[in-house]
């Protein structure tokens, strides 16, 4: 509101703050085709990741006295979803990050993270002889 203000926009202003994912699962419902959106994920894919669902009660497991029945809106908090297989290139890129333990999804699907492992495979290739020897070559001058 002070920035807004500086800049010469008059307030006052009522300020709201969403979750992002959140925000994308709920721009669904927006389509009238969409009734209830059980079974839509919404899902945010930039410098993280992550995902969120409408769940039932029964579905969800939960039991909670204020939850008034129908659907709620779930934040899966999916960036540390370990329980996919990684390969030995993987697990050597991995250990070269911050915190080699965390993050799994979120790193296996970031940009900056596949594009570091295509260069690592590529250099796997040229290291055992395989491929044409352009690419050979190609991978041992990448930055």
């Amino acid at each position: 509101m002070e920035a807004l203000g500086a800049l010469g926009v008059l307030g006052p202003f009522r300020v709201v703050v969403l979750n992002d994912t959140l925000t994308t699962l709920l721009a669904a419902t927006r389509d009238p085709r969409s009734a209830g959106c059980t079974g839509f994920i919404g899902v945010v894919v930039g410098t993280g990741t992550n995902m969120a669902a409408f769940e039932t009660q029964e579905r969800a497991g939960l039991r909670a006295p204020s939850w008034a029945g129908g659907a709620m809106a779930f934040n899966l908090e999916s960036g540390n979803f370990r329980r996919f297989p990684r390969g030995t290139l993987d697990e050597r890129l991995a250990q070269e990050t911050h915190d080699p333990e965390r993050q799994w999804f979120e790193k296996a699907v970031s940009g900056q993270y596949l594009g570091e492992l295509c260069c690592l495979a590529l250099r796997d290739l040229a290291a055992r002889g395989a491929g044409p020897a352009a690419l050979a070559e190609g991978a041992r001058t990448l930055p």
